[in-house]
């Protein structure tokens, strides 16, 4: 990897986490703001509305940077959630042996076999629509991941020698889980967070775009592609903006997950 590369992702992937948290309070327009009388103004018409509006004369910039804000908020929030909830399960599993590690990963097992968008679509239906709905259903659909991928370096780690003087020496488990393990799967965590980005970012847009999201007046990215998909060949801006905006944030996040995994990998960094 170039050195140039090298800086600009995490600098670029920093501005992108930043502009989208703050997307909300930096739109230029009320996104739910409606005017008939600005209709399918095409974009970099006027200064007012630089992206145009949609059916409703609603500004296309405001509700790009209102989904961003909608969708990292979310993201944020089930990735460090499901991540805690995962890499405690996987370290008593590993840990822990036995029928513990049985029953925790018969259940990982069970939730990783099941379909994540057909149960997060179970479960908002169930919920409700909704911020707090969604954060919930793909929390719920999240966690195993991180469960068996813990569980699987803590196994490995199982056998080495300090874990054993570590007990041999009485220290409780809570303290050797936290004090021993932790430390040395948190690097690989850290990464599968970053690259799972993306992959929340998808699901919480597919349950915008069936309608058991967050709604259409919110401005999730995927609830107006789904409304613009019908002006799709009139007026390609509608859809396409929040799509591209989508586009280029998962990139932009799978890019970078690659990278801090290059960089937290020890033999990547003796080779630098």
């Amino acid at each position: 990897m170039s050195v140039a590369r090298s800086r600009i992702l995490p600098v670029a992937f920093i501005l992108l986490v930043v502009v989208g948290l703050a997307g909300k309070f930096i739109a230029p327009q009320d996104p739910s703001e409606v005017d008939l009388t600005l209709r399918f103004i095409p974009p970099f018409h006027d200064l007012h509305h630089l992206l145009g509006t949609d059916q409703l004369g609603r500004d296309i910039l405001s509700r790009t940077l209102t989904g961003a804000s909608l969708s990292l908020a979310i993201t944020t929030l089930v990735i460090a959630t499901a991540g805690m909830i995962g890499t405690g399960i996987g370290l008593a599993a590993g840990f822990l042996g036995g029928r513990w590690d049985e029953v925790l990963m018969r259940i990982t097992d069970a939730m990783l076999s099941l379909p994540a968008v057909m149960i997060a679509l179970f479960l908002v239906a169930v919920i409700g629509p909704g911020f707090w709905s969604v954060v919930v259903a793909l929390m719920l659909v999240t966690w195993a991941r991180y469960a068996r991928f813990v569980r699987g370096e803590v196994l490995s780690l199982r056998s080495m020698e300090f874990v054993d003087a570590a007990i041999v020496c009485g220290t409780r488990t809570v303290t050797i889980l936290l004090r021993h393990f932790l430390p040395n799967v948190i690097n690989a965590v850290v990464v599968l967070l970053t690259l799972d980005i993306g992959r929340v970012i998808l699901l919480e847009s597919s349950l915008a775009f069936l309608g058991l999201g967050l709604t259409p007046e919110q401005g999730a990215w995927g609830s107006t592609i789904a409304e613009g998909k019908l002006y799709l060949e009139s007026a390609p801006w509608v859809p396409l903006t929040p799509a591209l905006a989508m586009m280029l944030t998962i990139m932009l996040a799978n890019a970078f997950g690659n990278w801090l995994s290059d960089a937290l990998d020890p033999k990547q960094r003796a080779a630098a």
